[in-house]
């Protein structure tokens, strides 16, 4: 989660307005961009908008931390779930986890999506036709990581 979700998410249960939320520290528009993470907020902002609104910062700050631990921890479980159906070629599976992955509110989730839809493409057999969007996709993905190496080639190469 970002700041701007966050503040997003205070704002909301406060039943405000973007208006009555930031009102004197920083424009509405501006204040929509954060939101959106169109935009940063500075931290004298962020503070006064904190204030503003009687939101002790540390607790701000505690749940904004919780969150990214939070969601860290469920994508590094996710990935292990992956693994491990991909290794049973287990394809049922791996589309369950896809489907929780796009009901899921997590950050990079089109990445997500796509690496699953890589694994997938993975199991396919000689047979089935392949999914040359997802290949395509993930092939330009591997050839724009910065200092490429023959582990992050992994998938990529079971593809071919």
């Amino acid at each position: 989660m970002t700041i701007g979700e966050l503040l997003k998410e205070y704002r909301q249960k406060k039943g405000l307005t973007q208006k009555q939320f930031a009102d004197g520290i920083v424009s509405t528009s501006y204040y929509s961009k954060v939101e959106k993470n169109e935009h940063r907020i500075t931290a004298e902002d962020l503070i006064a908008v904190l204030e503003h609104n009687d939101i002790p910062m540390w607790s701000f700050l505690k749940r904004l931390s919780l969150k990214e631990d939070f969601q860290h921890e469920y994508i590094k479980k996710i990935n292990n779930e992956v693994l491990d159906a991909y290794y049973h070629s287990d394809r049922k599976k791996i589309k369950k986890i896809r489907q929780e992955i796009e009901n899921a509110a997590i950050h990079n989730k089109e990445e997500h999506l796509l690496s699953i839809d890589g694994w997938l493409e993975g199991l396919k057999t000689k047979d089935e036709e392949p999914n040359w969007k997802v290949r395509n996709a993930l092939k330009d993905k591997v050839f724009n990581i910065p200092n490429i190496n023959k582990e992050k080639l992994n998938l990529f190469r079971k593809l071919q």
